[in-house]
């Protein structure tokens, strides 16, 4: 058990002394505090910890059951030492129950009793040291009285009434200014009467505090009371709650039941419906292609004099144009042209058997990689940095854009589209025929095409790893991705065949597919050479794919006819771009001749 000591018996949760403590209990440890205390302590932290020396009360004790404590105000006092002197203070107020010293002021040089301590304490604190009544019986001559630091042999026994501060008589008091009042001389007080305004003082405010505590502890104790009524309050509130969530649960299933119900009845009701309307549309369906059949066969009555008409003058035109060119070779097109069902006839020249050389072009820049042409007199030639362009027919060198990162040109109407690189990206740009106005159409980030044609309002992508033709409207939204699985290599060049066709070179082949099509080609041309450049003569039909400077001559189904040299074996190189328009064929690269060689456009004229 600890020590029994003064502090013992002032509450360590609310201050009050012994005389004020509310039904004191001792814990197990010795010290005593409030029983209300106690168990406000253990209502909010569900335990009960000891303040002072931190020792818990076992759970499931009861505080009601713990002693009462039995001690008096002074009962530590009493018999703890049978030789301590009497209290100073005690002798001073002339008390009747004198209290034996407890401690000793090495300051004041005066013996204390444990209430006179704690009011000694209040007032100086840590400034007058002390010793305990026993360690001052033992050697009471090391507490000798404080004399004046002025005048030594004069012992401190006044004290200022508003500073404190201590002086012995001789102390000059006309030239001291009092730190509290601010002025002199200080007002002296003896000690006996000073220390006994103190002591009353220090009871005045030990009251006061006592009055507080006590007040502090009623509205502590209304403050649990409400606590009490709101958990009360709250715990039924929360059962209401419950209550109601569970009905508006059971509320919510039903409601859901029905609506299931419902649903499965108003699928029934449709299914129905569905059913009635769909032989409806069959026999709408029916009745409409007996109408249709009904249609055709009073137009093909209406027309049958104009067919026979019409195939009387194509006769006579077939005729006419044998007899003036036998060595061509005659093509008849039949096209049918609304309700009227025209019938044209147009001819063909015949199979080209040689390349010209007409001029030769010096580009401007690097090797030029790509070329597109528009029409007979406007072509587009591009390498690496910029696209210019030139007359096939005059060799006139004319605007030239910068375009850094060029892969591929195509043309298609009056526009000029460039499949380019851009910061790590790849990006297909239209220009217009005059190289001033440029739109970015669509962006894709990864590095993976190396190709473009654009035909029929549509724009075609090469992507060689993935073995695919990515086809866009001319917005740049996606329309679909044609497999190249079954190609045995990998696509070198791409060109347009017509609108709904486009041509690709992969190995020694040629493959024609048909952009509405699967991933089967609608044609295979039969073995050709390795690397070739390849355009189509959209005006004649004819296909020239390029190898070295030997051009192989297509029909238009892929049938090989023959091959050409272009230049007459004047020329030895090989085309990097090649491009065609109404037998004006432009091939560009690096090329050799009799006075040396460079990088040049060859514009050839095919006869």
């Amino acid at each position: 058990m600890a020590e029994t000591t003064s502090y013992e018996y002032r509450c360590g949760f609310c201050l009050s002394s012994y005389e004020y403590m509310s039904d004191p209990r001792t814990l197990d440890c010795g010290h005593s505090f409030c029983l209300r205390c106690l168990k406000g302590d253990l209502q909010v932290y569900k335990r009960v910890e000891c303040p002072e020396c931190k020792v818990v009360v076992p759970t499931g004790r009861e505080l009601d059951s713990l002693p009462q404590a039995q001690l008096n105000q002074r009962g530590a006092e009493e018999g703890t030492c049978s030789d301590a002197p009497v209290c100073d203070s005690c002798v001073i107020e002339e008390r009747t129950n004198q209290a034996k010293a407890k401690f000793f002021c090495e300051t004041c040089n005066m013996k204390f009793c444990v209430t006179h301590d704690q009011m000694h304490q209040g007032f100086f604190g840590k400034s007058h040291p002390r010793k305990s009544i026993t360690e001052y019986l033992e050697a009471p001559d090391k507490f000798t009285p404080q004399y004046c630091s002025s005048h030594a042999d004069k012992e401190l026994s006044l004290a200022c009434g508003s500073c404190l501060k201590v002086l012995c008589v001789e102390c000059d008091l006309t030239s001291d200014v009092c730190t509290s009042t601010g002025r002199v001389p200080h007002q002296l007080k003896s000690f006996t009467v000073l220390s006994a305004r103190l002591y009353q003082e220090y009871d005045e405010a030990l009251k006061n505090l006592n009055d507080k505590s006590k007040a502090i502890c009623k509205l502590e104790k209304l403050a649990w009371r409400r606590l009490e009524l709101v958990t009360a309050k709250s715990e039924k509130m929360l059962e209401e709650v419950d209550k109601a969530t569970e009905e508006q649960i059971v509320a919510i299933r039903e409601c859901a039941e029905a609506l299931k119900q419902e649903i499965k009845e108003y699928i029934v009701k449709c299914n129905g419906q569905t059913e009635a309307y769909s032989q409806q549309m069959l026999l709408n369906l029916k009745t409409v292609d007996e109408k249709r059949a009904d249609i055709r066969t009073v137009v093909k009555k209406t027309h049958l004099s104009d067919l026979i008409r019409e195939s009387r003058n194509m006769t006579a035109n077939i005729k006419t144009v044998t007899n003036l060119n036998p060595d061509k070779k005659v093509f008849i097109i039949s096209i049918f042209i609304g309700e009227n069902r025209k019938i044209e006839v147009g001819t063909r020249s015949t199979i080209p058997n040689c390349v010209n050389v007409q001029r030769t072009v010096s580009p401007l820049g690097n090797q030029p990689t790509c070329a597109t042409i528009l029409s007979s007199d406007q072509m587009f030639i591009g390498n690496s940095t910029n696209i210019q362009i030139v007359n096939p027919q005059t060799g006139a060198i004319g605007t030239s854009i910068n375009c850094s990162g060029l892969i591929q040109l195509s043309s298609f109407k009056q526009n000029v589209y460039a499949l380019v690189n851009v910061k790590g990206a790849q990006m297909v740009r239209q220009y217009s025929a005059d190289l001033q106005a440029s739109t970015d159409i669509l962006t894709r980030g990864s590095g993976a095409l190396t190709s473009l044609t654009v035909t029929g309002g549509f724009i075609v992508l090469v992507d060689n790893p993935s073995k695919l033709l990515r086809v866009y409207d001319l917005n740049g939204a996606p329309q679909l991705d044609l497999s190249m699985e079954n190609l045995p290599s990998q696509i070198t060049c791409i060109c347009s065949l017509d609108e709904e066709h486009v041509l690709v070179v992969a190995g020694n082949r040629l493959y024609c597919f048909a952009l509405a099509g699967d991933s089967f080609p609608a044609w295979t041309s039969d073995p050709l050479a390795g690397g070739m450049q390849v355009c189509c003569d959209k005006v004649t039909g004819y296909i020239y794919a390029l190898s070295g400077l030997t051009v192989y001559l297509l029909s238009p189904d892929g049938k090989y006819i023959n091959n050409l040299q272009i230049g007459n074996n004047q020329y030895n190189g090989s085309a990097a771009a090649v491009c065609v328009y109404d037998r004006c064929l432009c091939a560009a690269g690096y090329f050799n001749q009799r006075r040396g060689g460079g990088y040049l456009l060859l514009c050839c004229n095919v006869c």
